[in-house]
């Protein structure tokens, strides 16, 4: 059984999280699977809900190769009063004076590296580290995947003579891609993400009961367009549910409180997203900036009607479905004429959209479909690494 390394900037909770762990549960059935954050994690992360996965974390590693740091990291942990594991303050002002990190940081992931077959890097472009992993990736003739995270907009300077050395760079859509295309076209690879809450997703029924509900679920933070959401349908005079947290919350309670159309659910955990979605029958995703986003899977699933902005993998999620409701955050007139023409249809037009998003879902991004695209990329990665050695 090959083993491979999935590395990059893991914590306990968020998006990448959640792809991780799709992404460890696809391959642990053929490969041995092992986790390696660049990042302070514990094992209560998301990650490891229902997964067994060997996980370990740069700063553990470091905490644990001298007893000067770990001492230090201790006593960092009494002096700020932290419950934090003393490992996740190993990084501080005087180990910085007294150890070369970026030294040490890097000779234990290159002892990581050594002990796998492959390695999937999940992370943004600025991620650090990854200049430096698929360099020694390719030296060692180990194929080197790399699974984007966030919206791709400018390529680092430092990067653009290495991303054409990556066995795969893993994006979620084309529209995600385009910036890449003059520096790494032949292997870039389209998987785009599914939902850990499928089943509870797919038992909602299709039909709706009263009035057409809209709703928002994510992060509350400027990119997000809450506010602006928010103040649209203050003015429209029409309710939305909305669930989730984030640096805005203060200012999103306040606009509920001003307002008895806007009904804020509270931050939403993962196994209460289905009862969210059965309170809604359509999401409303405003953002001015996405790569994907995962709630726009996880509606899908559900069947809800989508009013989105242009980002992310929107479009080509909702192609080949009436499921066509675009609008432009800046522009209130424009979701008011979205929301009136949903509005306008009737109950078997809504069944009739609501079901062919559904059925999307389930052609193209269920956990099954992501599962075995995942699986058939390193099937491929490793057999190019077999040709290349002949």
């Amino acid at each position: 059984m090959k083993n491979v390394l999935i590395i990059g900037s893991i914590g306990d909770f968020g998006g990448r999280e959640v792809e991780v762990k799709n992404i460890i549960k696809a391959l642990s059935p053929i490969y041995s699977v092992k986790l390696f954050s660049t990042f302070p994690m514990t094992e209560k992360s998301i990650v490891f809900n229902d997964v067994n996965c060997q996980w370990t974390t740069l700063h553990k590693k470091l905490n644990n190769s001298n007893i000067i740091l770990k001492g230090l990291s201790h006593l960092s942990k009494i002096i700020n009063k932290s419950n934090l594991p003393s490992y996740f303050l190993v990084d501080n002002k005087i180990s910085r004076l007294l150890f070369d990190f970026d030294n040490k940081n890097l000779k234990i992931i290159q002892k990581e590296l050594n002990n796998v077959d492959a390695v999937l890097f999940c992370g943004t472009l600025t991620s650090g580290f990854l200049k430096e992993i698929t360099q020694y990736c390719v030296n060692s003739n180990k194929p080197i995947l790399f699974r984007t995270t966030g919206n791709i907009i400018v390529i680092p300077e430092h990067l653009k003579k290495t991303l054409s050395k990556i066995t795969s760079i893993i994006v979620h859509s084309k529209f995600n891609s385009l910036n890449l295309l003059n520096f790494a076209a032949g292997n870039i690879k389209i998987i785009d993400q599914t939902t850990l809450q499928e089943n509870d997703l797919l038992k909602l029924p299709l039909e709706s009961n009263g009035d057409f509900k809209f709703g928002y679920l994510g992060r509350f933070s400027p990119e997000k367009g809450i506010m602006e959401l928010l103040d649209s349908f203050q003015q429209f005079n029409k309710k939305l549910v909305i669930g989730g947290s984030g640096p805005l919350l203060k200012e999103v309670k306040q606009k509920c409180i001003e307002s008895p159309f806007l009904q804020y659910e509270g931050e939403i955990a993962a196994n209460q997203i289905s009862e969210f979605f059965n309170k809604i029958d359509g999401l409303i995703i405003p953002s001015f900036e996405e790569a994907g986003p995962l709630v726009g899977i996880e509606a899908m699933a559900a069947g809800k009607i989508i009013l989105s902005t242009k980002v992310g993998a929107m479009m080509e999620r909702l192609e080949q479905t009436p499921n066509q409701f675009w609008f432009d955050i800046n522009d209130q007139d424009s979701l008011l004429n979205e929301v009136s023409t949903i509005e306008h249809k009737n109950q078997d037009q809504i069944l009739n959209i609501r079901k062919q998003v559904r059925d999307r879902y389930i052609k193209q991004y269920s956990e099954k479909k992501i599962a075995a695209s995942y699986l058939n990329l390193f099937e491929e990665a490793f057999q190019n690494i077999k040709t290349s050695q002949l």
